[in-house]
């Protein structure tokens, strides 16, 4: 796995996990330890360092919270709820005609 397909997990773990969740303890643990940064293919020292300096999981929670979770979210994770998107069922629909194994829950 190169540089570039790491530094994607991580932002993609950042944003789709709740701060508190169990399997990012490492990951804050690295950033909070500044252990991060010789690892970082990005030349970004200064956000690297201000990602560090703000990288407690309980003072991240409330900001998520207000932005991805609940029915008054700012930033709804699902394309059903975007003021433009699609339905949920024909999103399922869509990815059912693909192949796409779905369960029960939301497809979008």
């Amino acid at each position: 796995m190169n540089e570039f397909s790491i530094l994607c997990r991580v932002i993609g773990s950042l944003f789709n996990r709740q701060p508190q969740d169990p399997l990012l303890v490492p990951l804050f643990t690295l950033l909070r330890e500044g252990k991060l940064g010789a690892q970082w293919p990005l030349e970004q020292d200064e956000l690297l360092q201000r990602l560090q300096q703000n990288s407690d999981p309980q003072a991240l929670a409330a900001d998520y919270n207000a932005l991805f979770v609940g029915p008054d979210c700012k930033v709804p994770p699902y394309a059903s709820q975007w003021p433009e998107g699609n339905p949920e069922p024909e999103v399922r629909a869509f990815l059912a005609s693909r192949g796409m194994p779905l369960s029960d829950a939301p497809a979008d």
